[in-house]
C-alpha cells in the first residue's frame, strides 16, 4: 500500500509522469487488477508512442504494453463472444469487433454528393439482390467475352484514369493515361456503347437481365476493368453514397485486394 500511495501522491503532483504511470500500471498487473493494468497500459502506450526520441526503457514499455494489452483484448474477446453467441445482431457484432479493435468502421465518404440521413451500410447483404445468382451463372460467358477483347486488341480500351492537362499531380498521376488500369466500357454515365455491346452480347444481356438506373448523363455505368500484374490502384471511395457499386472478378490469379480502402485487408 506504501508503494501505491506514493505513487498516487507523485501523480497528483503530475499526472504526466510517465514513470508513476508506469510502476502505477506495473503494480496493478502484479496485483492481478486486470481492468486497471489494461487501462494503466493503455495510457502508457499513447504516451510512449507520442514521443518523439524514445530511450530503450520506454521502448521496453511500449512493446510490453502492446503485449498486455493484445492479451487482454483477446481474453476479452472470447468471453464476450462466448457470452453472446450466434443470436447476437450483425450490427452489434461489429459494435463488439470495433470496441476490441477487430474490425475498423467504414462511414460514407463521398467526393462529390453526399445524400444525408441514408443508412450507412458497408457491404450489402447478398439477400437485397435476388438475381446475383443469375448473373454469377453467365459468368464463363461474360469472362470469354473480356478476354476476346483484349486478345484483338479492341481500341474501345483506354486507361480509365484520364485527367486534364495541367491537373496538379496527385495520387492518381500514375495512373493518368497509363494501361496499368485500362476499361472497356459497355456503358458510360448512361450512354450504351453499342459497338462493345454487339460485341460482347452475353455481357449485354446479362446487364439488361438486372434491375439499372436510368439518369441522364450519369447512369448507368458498366465496364471491364482491367488491371496488369503489379499495378496498384491508390485506395479511393465513392462519388456519392446514392448508389452501389458491384464489383466482379473474372479473370486473375491470385488474390486481388480491395481498392476502397486499405485500413483493413479484404480479398474478392
Amino acid at each position: 500500500e506504501d508503494e501505491q500511495r506514493a505513487l498516487e501522491a507523485a501523480l497528483a503532483i503530475d499526472q504526466r509522469n510517465f514513470t508513476a504511470h508506469l510502476r502505477m500500471t506495473e503494480l496493478h498487473q502484479r496485483r492481478g487488477r486486470e481492468v486497471e493494468a489494461a487501462q494503466g497500459w493503455s495510457g502508457i502506450v499513447q504516451m510512449a508512442a507520442a514521443m518523439p526520441d524514445r530511450p530503450p526503457a520506454v521502448d521496453d514499455a511500449l512493446a510490453r504494453g502492446r503485449a498486455f494489452l493484445a492479451d487482454h483484448t483477446e481474453r476479452l474477446g472470447r468471453e464476450i463472444d462466448g457470452a453472446l453467441g450466434d443470436a447476437v445482431s450483425r450490427r452489434m457484432a461489429a459494435c463488439v469487433d470495433h470496441m476490441l479493435g477487430r474490425r475498423a468502421i467504414y462511414a460514407n465518404q463521398c467526393a462529390g454528393v453526399h445524400f444525408p440521413f441514408l443508412p450507412a451500410d458497408e457491404y450489402f447483404e447478398r439477400s437485397l439482390f435476388p438475381w446475383f445468382a443469375a448473373l454469377e451463372a453467365r459468368t464463363a460467358a461474360i469472362r470469354d467475352e473480356a478476354l476476346a477483347l483484349l486478345r484483338d486488341g479492341s481500341d474501345a480500351i483506354r486507361p480509365y484514369v484520364r485527367q486534364a492537362a495541367g491537373t496538379p499531380a496527385n495520387r492518381w498521376s500514375g495512373l493518368d493515361g497509363n494501361a496499368d488500369w485500362s476499361a472497356c466500357f459497355l456503358w458510360e454515365y448512361g450512354v450504351r456503347n453499342d459497338a462493345v455491346c454487339a460485341r460482347c452480347p452475353e455481357t449485354a444481356a446479362a446487364l439488361a437481365a438486372v434491375p439499372q438506373s436510368d439518369i441522364p448523363g450519369k447512369a448507368p455505368t458498366a465496364f471491364f476493368s482491367i488491371l496488369r500484374p503489379h499495378a496498384h490502384i491508390p485506395a479511393h471511395t465513392g462519388v456519392t453514397n446514392t448508389r452501389a457499386s458491384r464489383r466482379r472478378r473474372e479473370s486473375g490469379i491470385g488474390p486481388a485486394r480491395r481498392a476502397a480502402d486499405a485500413r483493413s485487408p479484404a480479398y474478392w
